[in-house]
């Protein structure tokens, strides 16, 4: 502007120079606030506290995705809108050619990392994959950038038993919680037998404890039955009554059943 002969600045002319750079400043360091950390899209968490000696039914504190195909990954249902509140401590989805995705959240206030166990008893499910979730501070970029990616740990009685975690029946994962943090886990079952999604969170310590208790009973359990086959085919030897026979071939076959049933068959 022209003042007296002389140039002057305009002021209009330097604010509308200004805006572009603070919508610009503005637009980054929100997308940098919002790469700060990762979304949790679950419903409520579980706050860790002293679980030792008490058994979670995280069936509170889950959602569901049902009818999902079986070549699905993480990404095709990850952020969709179809997750529903799971109604049951125990839940059960019946038979089904379908996959069924599951997500929890886990809260870990303290300051030091947290040790558990999650557990789906029901044994013959096929295939059950857990994916836990893995922060990553950018090296490039924002500083206080984080990434989220997932591991994937696979059990199930399609799956060899010396490749299995824990040397146990039932399906277990152990999962390692970071201090003051919190996460979201999914879950994927499919199976060709009954889609039981019961799951149980333990301390490392009260899983341990229970699957050396669960076997002792087992044992105990199965070695009665064991006793009773013997004595009624050596019964059977001794009188040849068909009665005996019979009993024998029935105690037989209930005792191959449960075997299968408790996953001792697949050990």
């Amino acid at each position: 502007m022209l003042r007296g002969g002389m140039l002057t600045p305009n002021p209009q002319g330097r604010r509308r120079g200004l805006l572009p750079g603070m919508i610009l400043l503005t637009v980054l360091l929100g997308a940098g606030a919002l790469a700060a950390e990762p979304e949790n899209p679950a419903g409520r968490a579980y706050v860790l506290k002293n679980i030792d000696g008490e058994t979670v039914l995280l069936g509170g504190f889950m959602e569901v995705y049902t009818g999902a195909a079986p070549q699905w990954r993480l990404s095709d249902v990850r952020y969709s809108s179809r997750w529903r509140p799971v109604e049951s401590d125990r839940p059960g989805y019946g038979f089904s050619t379908r996959a069924i995705w599951l997500r929890f959240r886990i809260s870990n206030p303290d300051s030091v990392p947290r040790d558990f166990v999650v557990e789906a008893p029901y044994p013959m499910l096929d295939d059950v994959r857990l994916y836990t979730p893995v922060i990553e501070r950018s090296r490039t970029g924002f500083p206080n950038r984080k990434t989220e990616r997932y591991i994937e740990q696979r059990a199930g009685d399609r799956m060899q038993f010396g490749e299995r975690e824990f040397d146990y029946p039932g399906i277990a994962f152990r999962i390692t919680q970071p201090a003051f943090s919190d996460r979201t886990y999914y879950l994927r079952l499919h199976s060709e037998s009954s889609l039981n999604a019961t799951l149980v969170l333990r301390s490392l310590r009260d899983f341990e404890t229970h699957a050396s208790r669960s076997f002792q009973i087992l044992g105990m359990f199965y070695a009665v039955l064991l006793a009773m086959l013997i004595f009624n085919l050596l019964l059977f030897l001794s009188t040849q009554e068909r009665a005996n026979l019979y009993f024998t071939v029935y105690l037989s076959a209930i005792t191959i059943f449960l075997f299968t049933l408790d996953g001792l068959a697949y050990q």
